[in-house]
């Protein structure tokens, strides 16, 4: 009975460690069997590698790429024609003369650059008068709010400033908020994104401030060798306005005869004052102020111009006659 036990207990023994040892086995082959279930899924090809790599490169260069847009100017330009009254925009160039070279070819007839703006929104005011207004903001709200007020400020009488006319130019306006969220932070801390800019070209506020039947009428400069006749820029003039007897003088820049003359009248600011001279491309322009009144003239040369106007100075009679300004245009 004791042999038999023992022989049983062997028995048993030997069938438990032949389990073990089936289960190890299996135990062992299960986990080849993941390892190289997990390498499988891990291993990518040669041309996927290169995909990934690409895509990487491509998401860092996009990120370098709206990083430096925030801290460049995104430039626009405004131009009018002088005709109509009609005006043209350009947006999101890198300098302001091409803004504005594309915006006067855009233009139909002669036509006359009234400002360039960048990283922001540009519109117009309209008075009631007739004149216009423009200004800008950091959003297209604003725009218009500082249109209005311009408008207003200038005495114009029920100004409105239709927001659907508002251009926008810059970081903020060619990228999404997402993407301009991760520099967003970093570029502002180190006060490195492009700000406001709005830049009016001489004589173009003064000019689209007044009715159009009161801006007179321009002619296009004839374009000389090597200019772009595309441009069709109206051809400037300069004209000087003195008080009749008094000491207050004032120059402007302006799209035409009339316009210089009227404005610079204006910005002397004096009931007596009257424009005495006004000149054009290729010419110059000289005033001398005697004890009674100020005398102007003009001529090809500032010797010419000068002795013009000293000349009407002596004829009346003047004891003294000092030069007070002696300025050319250039040719065309």
């Amino acid at each position: 009975m004791i042999a038999g036990l023992l022989f049983a207990g062997g028995t048993a023994q030997a069938q438990n460690g032949a389990q073990a040892r089936q289960q190890a086995h299996a135990a062992q082959m299960n986990f080849l069997g993941w390892q190289q279930s997990q390498q499988a899924v891990r291993y990518i090809s040669a041309e996927e590698a290169n995909a990934a790599q690409e895509a990487a490169a491509a998401a860092r260069a996009a990120a370098r790429r709206v990083s430096d847009d925030a801290k460049r100017d995104w430039w626009g330009s405004v131009v009018v024609s002088t005709a109509d009254g009609s005006w043209n925009v350009v947006l999101n160039q890198y300098d302001p003369q091409t803004a504005t070279r594309d915006a006067m070819g855009k233009c139909e007839g002669t036509c006359w650059p009234v400002a360039t703006f960048a990283n922001s929104c540009v519109v117009p005011a309209y008075s009631q008068q007739g004149g216009m207004y423009f200004n800008h903001g950091e959003s297209k709200k604003k725009a218009v709010d500082a249109a209005l007020s311009t408008c207003n400020a200038a005495g114009g009488e029920q100004c409105r400033s239709p927001e659907e006319q508002a251009f926008c130019t810059g970081w903020k306006f060619a990228y999404s908020a997402v993407d301009r969220l991760s520099h967003r932070l970093e570029l502002i801390a180190t006060s490195r994104v492009a700000k406001p800019k709005l830049e009016f070209f001489p004589g173009g506020a003064e000019f689209i401030a007044k009715p159009l039947e009161a801006r007179g009428a321009s002619t296009a400069i004839t374009p000389g060798k090597g200019q772009d006749p595309a441009m069709n820029m109206a051809q400037p003039w300069t004209a000087i306005a003195a008080e009749r007897d008094g000491p207050a003088f004032a120059m402007h820049l302006g799209v035409n005869q009339k316009d210089a003359g009227d404005t610079a009248i204006s910005k002397c600011g004096k009931r007596g004052c009257e424009v005495v001279v006004a000149w054009s491309l290729g010419q110059c322009g000289a005033i001398v102020r005697g004890q009674t009144r100020t005398y102007g003239g003009k001529g090809a040369s500032k010797a010419e111009a000068e002795e013009s106007a000293v000349m009407q100075c002596v004829e009346q009679d003047e004891t003294i006659c000092p030069v007070m300004l002696n300025e050319c245009m250039p040719g065309k």
